[in-house]
């Protein structure tokens, strides 16, 4: 894995190499080039499917399964104690446990589409590819993009208010890319506090929001139900 890293990384040096040779005037034979962009080629696509085998390797490690909105996940704690007194929007006579979390991995073109929870969702970058955390504010509707990763401009953090809408996707997806995060939820998480409109229903509620309304929602108009497992 780190050859493969260094051959690409090798490659990209190369090239600007090459750029500045092209521009003084060197001179290269045709086969030359072509074995060039051969090189380049089967570089990238090792490196693409590298990147693919760990993100496997994660969801063996982890045991991650689909989940429901996109994804793969897997809860990976919840609280043994809990707390009853809990704001009216849980319900009557109801008991949260005091936090959950989960591991979350976006592959490729994947995404979790938006949906709400009752509680405050914080999340926390792992390993991979930057991603993006699109909320919603449900009272002033305004759009914030929180961007999480290790790359300049990234966060390693990113808080989502009970109540607000989100969804998550890659950067910039591509196939063999991926990342990996961890969201808790505090209080914890019940599949009864999620929230998920279809298309249609989001779009009347947020127009304003069309583009990422139509990137991460899904065209089937059935509701999805989301689901906590813990093994």
């Amino acid at each position: 894995m780190d050859f493969v890293k260094s051959a690409f990384v090798a490659s990209l040096l190369f090239t600007v190499a090459f750029q500045v040779c092209l521009q003084i005037g060197f001179p290269f034979s045709k086969s030359f080039i072509h074995s060039l962009l051969i090189s380049f080629s089967t570089t990238a696509v090792l490196y693409n499917s590298t990147k693919k085998q760990e993100a496997e390797i994660w969801k063996i490690k982890l045991n991650l399964e689909k989940h429901p909105l996109g994804g793969f996940f897997k809860e990976t704690y919840r609280s043994t104690e809990g707390a009853v007194c809990l704001p009216q929007r849980y319900g009557v006579d109801t008991e949260r446990k005091f936090a959950t979390q989960i591991a979350y991995l976006v592959t490729d073109f994947n995404f979790t589409q938006f949906h709400k929870l009752k509680s405050d969702e914080i999340w926390h970058f792992v390993d991979g590819d930057p991603m993006l955390i699109y909320v919603i504010d449900t009272e002033t509707g305004d759009l914030k993009i929180n961007s999480l990763g290790r790359k300049e401009g990234c966060e390693f953090t990113a808080l989502i208010p009970a109540g607000c809408y989100h969804a998550s996707c890659l950067s910039k997806p591509k196939l063999g890319s991926y990342a990996l995060a961890t969201a808790m939820v505090c209080p914890g998480f019940e599949p009864e506090d999620a929230e998920v409109l279809t298309r249609s229903e989001l779009l009347d509620k947020f127009p304003q929001h069309k583009d990422a309304t139509l990137k991460l929602t899904r065209i089937c108009e059935t509701k999805t139900k989301v689901s906590n497992k813990l093994d």
